[in-house]
């Protein structure tokens, strides 16, 4: 099958997957590895995920103690970002932190189609089992937004993830990429319909080789508020989208290992690879606020 025809196929089934769950509050969400592995999702983050087709305004609080990074993301009907705004653009609208460093938020927002909007809460280890439900805005529209239980959001989750994991595996199935142990940006055009972060920049590599251990020299963070917030580096599957294992990146370790499954060494500062990936990729993820050259990671 033509490589056109079966992008076109996939959009055709984002679109639909639009409207099923058209005007629901919130009845999608993304926790990998168990909810929604798809897209290369980072364990550290929780997305919440609905759709809308008319203009509304959206109003909440950012809880910034618990988190590295926030933001508002709307999406086409072919994955495409078409609006992005983060806890530091909020801050600086109404300069202020309330009590407990929560950020408010309101905006009026305008819309020409079927979209997509996606939450995004990059989460603090030590808040990795907080429901961050509670912290999700108020949509008010002209249309009846329609709230679900949370069993029946975990159960679309789950049902999604196998039918968009399928789906995307006959869109990549015969792309062959080229295995090279050095990382390089990938094409923009080729995050489509992957729902990228604006705030993030990616660089990506197939290594020729996971039955052995792989190193990786990765630069040293230097986080900061005002700009970069978080770094990662991802085992991962370029035939599912799906994220195998994922590491952190502190500012006390710049040398990550990323192991075959059944390893014997144990390593500090691994990640691993599942048993069943033959369609191997590294993510390497960088999450900032200003537009700055990335440096690139090494592989050994």
């Amino acid at each position: 099958m033509f490589e056109w025809l079966k992008k076109y196929i996939f959009l055709l089934f984002l679109k639909r997957i639009y409207k099923k769950y058209k005007n629901l509050y919130f009845p999608i969400y993304s926790h990998s590895p168990k909810y929604l592995n798809f897209a290369y999702p980072d364990f550290s983050v929780k997305y919440y995920v609905m759709t809308i087709d008319q203009d509304f305004t959206i109003s909440g609080t950012i809880p910034m103690s618990m988190l590295r990074y926030f933001s508002i993301n709307l999406y086409n009907t072919k994955g495409q970002s078409i609006y992005n705004k983060n806890d530091y653009f909020f801050l600086n609208k109404n300069k202020v932190f309330e009590k407990n460093m929560t950020i408010p938020y309101k905006e009026n927002i305008k819309i020409n189609d079927l979209t997509c909007l996606i939450i995004r809460f990059y989460v603090k280890e030590e808040y990795e089992k907080e429901d961050f439900y509670k912290y999700l805005p108020k949509i008010d529209s002209s249309n009846t937004i329609t709230k679900i239980k949370s069993p029946e959001r975990r159960a679309n989750s789950l049902q999604l993830g196998d039918t968009i994991t399928r789906a995307i595996s006959v869109k990549n199935k015969n792309i062959v990429p080229k295995k090279w142990n050095k990382f390089y940006s990938p094409q923009l055009n080729k995050l489509d319909s992957l729902f990228p972060n604006k705030d993030a920049k990616y660089l990506i590599a197939f290594p020729t080789d996971i039955t052995k251990p792989i190193k990786i020299l990765v630069p040293k963070p230097k986080y900061s508020y005002q700009n970069l917030r978080y770094v990662s580096v991802m085992t991962c599957n370029f035939l599912t989208t799906s994220t195998d294992d994922c590491f952190h990146v502190t500012t006390k370790e710049n040398e990550i290992w990323l192991l075959p499954h059944n390893s014997r060494n144990k390593k500090e500062n691994a990640i691993y690879w599942k048993k069943e990936n033959n369609y191997p990729i590294i993510v390497y993820r960088v999450v900032n606020i200003k537009n700055q050259k990335l440096e690139k990671p090494i592989i050994y």
